[in-house]
């Protein structure tokens, strides 16, 4: 209460009957005329349990804090999977115990605080590094392992980073295995393309020299999908599809095509629409077996009216044809009789069971039928 107030908690009002004459100081309490450090002893007693307390709570918050950012660093690592993360408690009580703790996927310091916390001296620590897949300064392989109570020689591998390797002219299977090796869980795609050889790496994803992530995808050259060509419906023809006996063996799905005449000026042709789903056609070229000793043609072949291959055969001397046509829409065949029969009889040029190779899907729609060679569609692996 204000020592002018002449009641409690109200003061004089101007202008009122009370006057200034009339209040009254308050008489000073035996308290009040006490030095004011007479009291300091107990008060510095009261202080100093305060921030005692305080100070073991901090403590206390503290190092729940941190076992709780190693025990989130131990769960959001990407090494491999422990046999159980475990919780907290587990955690602190496996400090306690003084047995190996798990420190895989924990980073250097973190790891050497908690085995000082489990009363494993830093002296006995050893630390190497390895490269590897993922996140680079993390425990990756501890020796002893976890749970041991033999922790008198403690060996922790931490991760340096690694690169993506050379993929080029290597098999699937030796890359695949290279990368397992630095830790990298392997995603496979697989992709046809013209002249690869099966099985053989194309790309990599990251590429070449980047570190490597806990996944890496690798596309490996795929088988091609395929079919005869006296499958498709031709769009022109100058031949006829079925089975030949040609050179003394029987093809059952060949093309045989009459041939011209040279100088012919308008020759005849057969064409068939690719749609752009066809990168190869091979077939062995010859004449039919019961043609006249001697007889000798050409088959030449266009993509979209561009010459491409083109080879001579005779009587018993069948020829192998190999005739890239990568996205072209039409495919044309036009045989020439290199020559005379000799008799009434035209001369004939048989593609013994032509094939059109290309991605297996795109076969697949080129046809309408699943024509899959051994090895399966299209697919996408993990290892």
């Amino acid at each position: 209460m204000p020592f002018w107030s002449s009641k409690p908690g109200k003061p004089p009002q101007l202008g009122s009957a009370t006057s200034l004459s009339h209040v009254q100081p308050p008489t000073p309490s035996l308290a009040s005329t006490r030095p004011w450090y007479d009291g300091w002893g107990t008060s510095r007693k009261v202080l100093a349990s305060f921030f005692t307390a305080l100070a073991l709570f901090g403590s206390g918050l503290a190092s729940g804090w941190w076992l709780q950012n190693e025990l989130v660093a131990r769960q959001e690592s990407s090494t491999a999977a422990r046999p159980d993360d475990g919780t907290l408690d587990d955690f602190a009580a496996n400090i306690a115990s003084g047995a190996m703790p798990d420190l895989r996927g924990l980073g250097s310091d973190a790891s050497k605080q908690i085995l000082a916390d489990s009363g494993i001296p830093v002296d006995r620590v050893e630390v190497t590094t390895r490269a590897a897949a993922g996140r680079p300064g993390i425990v990756i392989e501890q020796t002893p392992p976890f749970g041991s109570s033999d922790t008198a020689k403690v060996t922790l591998v931490v991760s340096t980073s690694a690169q993506v390797p050379v993929v080029e002219n290597r098999s699937a299977t030796e890359v695949i295995s290279e990368l397992q090796e630095l830790g990298a869980q392997v995603i496979v795609k697989s992709r046809y393309q013209p002249d690869a050889v099966r099985d053989g790496a194309l790309d990599v994803d990251p590429p070449v020299g980047a570190p490597i992530p806990d996944a890496v995808t690798l596309t490996v050259a795929q088988s091609p999908g395929s079919t005869y060509l006296s499958k498709l419906d031709a769009m022109e023809s100058g031949c006829g599809t079925g089975s030949e006996s040609m050179n003394g063996k029987k093809y059952e799905n060949s093309v045989t095509c009459t041939a011209n005449k040279p100088g012919t000026p308008k020759p005849r042709k057969s064409v068939w629409n690719l749609a752009h789903a066809v990168d190869e056609m091979r077939a062995t070229v010859g004449v039919p077996t019961d043609s006249v000793p001697g007889t000798r043609v050409r088959v030449e072949v266009f993509a979209d009216g561009t010459p491409v291959a083109a080879v001579d055969a005779g009587y018993g001397q069948p020829a192998d044809l190999y005739a890239r046509v990568s996205g072209a829409l039409q495919l044309t065949v036009v045989a020439t009789a290199l020559t005379d029969s000799g008799s009434s009889r035209d001369t004939e040029a048989v593609l013994a069971d032509p094939t059109i190779l290309g991605s297996q899907q795109a076969i697949v729609d080129l046809t309408g039928e699943n024509s899959w060679p051994t090895g399966g569609r299209d697919s996408v692996h993990c290892w």
